[in-house]
């Protein structure tokens, strides 16, 4: 059921940080300067394969390209955005490849190969 009173705001207790984006039907992370893997909100949300709605902007992660999260460039297109996610059902495939993509590109237990590829893309160059 969607949250129209703003109840949904403010801080979770820790034992709820994950099942709360895990039971959400939408997670919402707009910020103006552009989604980054440092927006632990949305990454909690990434985590458990959620559907994520954020914004496009000067430090958006260029990783997030391809991981399913729906990135709008402006305040105005994130509105549009998020009524049209809303509005479609979400699929267990989908989800699934959700929460691949971020095992695959974010999990921190994964960050040592992925520094070690950023480190020999950066020699090569």
């Amino acid at each position: 059921q969607a949250d129209t009173q703003g109840a949904g705001r403010g801080r979770l207790p820790r034992s709820e940080v994950l099942s709360a984006p895990r039971r959400a039907r939408l997670v919402l992370a707009p910020f103006t300067d552009g989604l980054t893997s440092r927006r632990t909100s949305a990454m909690a949300a990434l985590s458990v394969g959620a559907r994520v709605v954020s914004s496009t902007g000067p430090l958006c992660d260029e990783r997030l390209a391809d991981s399913g999260v729906a990135l709008a460039p402006d305040r105005h297109a994130f509105v549009s955005l998020a009524r049209a996610v809303w509005h479609t059902t979400d699929q267990p495939a989908a989800r699934a490849g959700r929460l691949r993509w971020y095992e695959q590109a974010l999990d921190p237990r994964r960050w040592d190969g992925y520094l070690l590829r950023r480190l020999l893309e950066e020699d090569a160059a």
